[in-house]
């Protein structure tokens, strides 16, 4: 568990100029799909090593989807986290999570405040626009490589944390 100031990491979120289209998606063998949207890393600078990243999965199974792990070339290791605002919106708690569920017919968003991916150790620094691979792992031994592309952010508090 990891506690936070808020004071010290203002929420970071997408200007609403800086819209997504990526869309990954996968078919099973029911044309059913699975998809990954509005995949996005804020941009920071090259000394920070531990950024974080955004976006949608719908599951249209007819069956859950556990998520388990994600990795990626370009960073060392990735958690899955959940951020919680704690002490009257004081303090932000950062939990790293061992899967998150994705119910048949519905959607979980990855985003400031709440879940997120934690990705660590960057093999570069990142520049806006660039685009990041992104493995998603699921229960089961599922894989969907996606991309996240990496976009200029601004500070808006009222999201609840830098995470």
């Amino acid at each position: 568990m990891l506690i936070l100031p808020v004071l010290i990491f203002s929420a970071c979120s997408r200007t609403s100029s800086d819209t997504s289209s990526d869309i990954s998606s996968v078919h099973n063998s029911d044309n059913v799909q699975v998809e990954i949207e509005q995949s996005w890393i804020p941009a920071a600078p090259p000394s920070v090593d531990v950024l974080a990243g955004y976006f949608t999965l719908s599951n249209h199974l007819e069956h859950d989807l556990v998520l388990v792990s994600a990795n990626s070339p370009l960073f060392e290791y990735i958690e899955l986290h959940s951020t919680t605002s704690i002490d009257y919106g004081r303090l932000v708690e950062m939990n790293k999570l061992p899967k998150v569920i994705i119910a048949a017919g519905s959607q979980v968003v990855f985003k400031p405040g709440g879940n997120h991916l934690m990705l660590y150790k960057a093999s570069g620094a990142l520049k806006v626009d660039q685009k990041v691979p992104v493995s998603l792992v699921f229960e089961k031994g599922t894989v969907i490589d996606t991309t996240f592309t990496v976009t200029k952010q601004r500070l808006q508090p009222e999201q609840g944390g830098w995470f």
